[in-house]
């Protein structure tokens, strides 16, 4: 991948080398800084995405949650007026019929 620059160059060819090899590094960093940039706005997109659907979620939970307590109440209303219903009837005592 990356190669090591020789310190001084000795003639013009070496110089082209050395040239040569900066411009081929500096298109490698320019495409790694790319890849970074796109992964960055991937990881963005995607914490907003997460965001979103957590908020979501947690709408949907708090409205179960106030179904489950409003129901829970009128199970509770309804189980009431059963008892209220039933007490009078069970208070009264059926009439003997005699043996069978």
């Amino acid at each position: 991948m990356l190669t090591a620059l020789r310190a001084v160059p000795t003639s013009t060819g070496d110089e082209e080398e050395l040239q040569r090899q900066v411009t081929q590094l500096q298109t490698t960093l320019a495409h790694y800084k790319t890849i970074i940039d796109d992964t960055e706005g991937m990881l963005n997109k995607l914490q907003s995405h997460i965001e979103t659907e957590e908020r979501r979620w947690g709408e949907l939970l708090n409205a179960r949650t106030e179904e489950i307590q409003s129901l829970k109440s009128e199970l509770a209303s309804l189980a009431s007026e059963v008892s209220r219903v039933l007490s009078p009837v069970s208070a009264t005592p059926l009439p003997y019929l005699g043996p069978c």
